[in-house]
């Protein structure tokens, strides 16, 4: 799709990877390794460059599932949003940052201002860069094998993670999104009759689960006055600077500085009391001891970029029949251990040689039976 803006013509596309031709339509085929749903984005564009005689489509590499794209209901809108984005990034700074999911495939978020390094250093282009995720930051402390092969390595997975509360999970985060983007008070009735028209093409029952979880939400953010939220899908993070393991050109291996950059994303950000910084972070699952480490990435990540001395932190825990919010509030005395634990971890990560994947050590556990990469580790234990 083209605009005009400011004289110039830009334009909007969304690539498929496949047009297979039938008899009586053409089918268009969008590949995805991971189980998330197409963007809004690509499925807006999708919906309204294609013909009558087309279909916009979906494929899982990991399960072979194949699914309908369908567009929002607000597509145009959308669209015309990611035409103010390019109107404001042109008729602005060029240089400011803009985090989003396209961090995590930027092959040096080291370098940029989004993600400052903790004691200020500075990163050089023969760094090795390695970008953590918060999930993977919790799978460090079970397993540094499971960790790597997705951080470091971009092991495929062997095993599709799937499940029901999975499921209720993603299309609970996307529909309470969309309620706060598009309605100006939430956290009200109002917010509750617009969470039902969105998911009344749900079944019944993951209908009636959806609507209860979210009055649940209200209750729980009610208890807090004066609370705004801004953003959704925030990038939070942070860099490390470390001494490690560093590969050239011709894969020779030798000691250099490894870039660790911690990046998570954040359900919401915004400011309590018009003042503090607020990260909220919804969880339709149970309570995990290893969530505060979760809350201590956004918690730095915040102070980071903000420079601000106090930051809270929320986990709201939601089912269908009750609710619970933990709340973490961090203040400068509490930074500092903070910043000795991460880099701690940092130099683990730039122990693993970057031309040998079976160099991180795995850990059997528990955690092994629900691992996506089951199969493959078993295969290459040296047992």
């Amino acid at each position: 799709m083209e605009k005009e803006i400011g004289g110039k013509v830009y334009g909007i596309s969304s690539a498929v990877q496949f047009e297979i031709q039938k008899k009586d339509k053409t089918e268009l085929v969008k590949m995805k390794i991971s189980n998330s749903p197409v963007n809004l984005l690509d499925a807006s564009v999708l919906h309204h460059e294609k013909s009558e005689l087309e279909e916009n489509l979906v494929t899982y590499i990991s399960d072979g599932a194949v699914e309908n794209i369908l567009p929002p209901e607000n597509s145009m809108e959308v669209i015309e949003e990611a035409f103010r984005s390019i109107d404001n990034y042109y008729s602005s700074d060029t240089k400011k940052t803009n985090p989003g999911l396209n961090c995590y495939y930027c092959n040096r978020p080291s370098r940029c201002g989004q993600f400052p390094e903790l004691s200020n250093k500075k990163t050089k282009n023969t760094d090795r860069g390695i970008l953590v995720s918060k999930t993977q930051l919790l799978n460090l402390n079970l397993c540094e094998r499971k960790a790597a092969w997705k951080a470091q390595y971009g092991i495929p997975p062997s095993v599709k993670e799937t499940s029901e509360q999975l499921v209720f999970g993603i299309k609970f985060h996307e529909y309470t999104q969309q309620v706060i983007a598009e309605v100006s008070e939430p956290f009200s009735d109002l917010g509750i009759e617009k969470m039902k028209k969105i998911t009344e093409n749900e079944e019944e029952e993951l209908n009636k689960r959806l609507v209860a979880s979210f009055r649940l939400l209200i209750e729980e953010v009610s208890t807090y006055k004066n609370i705004n939220l801004s953003k959704s899908e925030f990038e939070l993070g942070f860099t490390t600077l470390v001494s490690g393991l560093v590969s050239n050109s011709k894969k020779e291996i030798y000691d250099g500085n490894v870039a660790v950059t911690y990046m998570g994303k954040a359900d919401f950000v915004g400011r309590l009391d018009g003042d503090v910084p607020l990260v909220v972070e919804l969880k339709t699952g149970k309570e995990r001891d290893e969530h505060k480490l979760e809350a201590d990435l956004y918690a730095i990540g915040a102070k980071t970029i903000l420079k601000e001395e106090k930051i809270i932190v929320l986990h709201i825990y939601l089912d269908t029949n009750s609710a619970k919010v933990v709340e973490r509030v961090y203040e400068t005395k509490d930074f500092a251990k903070l910043n000795e634990f991460f880099i701690s971890k940092a130099l683990v990560i730039g122990s693993w040689d970057p031309e040998d994947s079976l160099s991180p050590p795995y850990t059997v556990g528990s955690w092994c039976e629900y691992c996506e990469f089951k199969t493959s580790c078993i295969e290459y234990r040296n047992e």
